[in-house]
């Protein structure tokens, strides 16, 4: 096992609280967006499952995010700000997503709260075993990301395991809110 026991127990605790706050949500709140700049639980389970299946899928030969800022800015953002961001657990709110990761709307109008766990499990667990296979047998492959650049399979997981658990607080929020 390449990864340490902690980033494997942050990475199933930032897991285990997606699952859950999917099953949080009221029924009559998961395809409902809180704004027009907000998109719905659903589609919101849906972006973090596309996460994992586009790690997995670069991984494996599979398109590479096209990068969006200088190579030396995302340099910054991977070896400076990242390590920050994942020890004090804060993720930049309103940051947008890349395009590969825009989960289709229409595709996420079809996702139950159940779907929407069993993919999720499924693919963390497809990704997180690509990239510790990667880690053992290729530990030069890198995966691109449009704002962090080139990361090796480590900081990817660190990447996912942070943005897993930005995005429960979120789904979270779709729990409490009344609109």
């Amino acid at each position: 096992m390449p990864f340490d026991r902690r980033l494997h127990r942050l990475h199933d605790e930032a897991l285990a609280s997606f699952t859950d706050a999917i099953g949080a949500v009221p029924v009559d709140h998961w395809h409902r967006r809180l704004s027009s700049r907000r998109w719905s639980a659903a589609a919101l389970s849906l972006h973090v499952i596309d996460a994992y299946d586009y790690c997995e899928l670069a991984l494996d030969g599979g398109p590479q995010m096209q990068t969006r800022l200088p190579v030396w800015r995302m340099w910054m953002l991977r070896e400076l700000v990242m390590p920050v961001m994942f020890r004090l657990r804060r993720f930049p709110r309103d940051a947008p997503a890349p395009p590969e990761v825009v989960p289709d709307l229409s595709a996420a109008e079809g996702l139950s709260q159940n779907d929407a766990r069993t993919r999720l499990r499924q693919a963390a667990a497809r990704a997180v075993n690509a990239l510790e296979t990667a880690a053992v047998g290729r530990p030069e492959v890198r995966i691109a990301h449009a704002y962090f650049g080139a990361m090796s399979p480590r900081q990817t997981l660190v990447l996912l395991t942070g943005h897993t658990r930005h995005h429960a607080e979120g789904l979270r929020m779709r729990s409490r809110s009344d609109s």
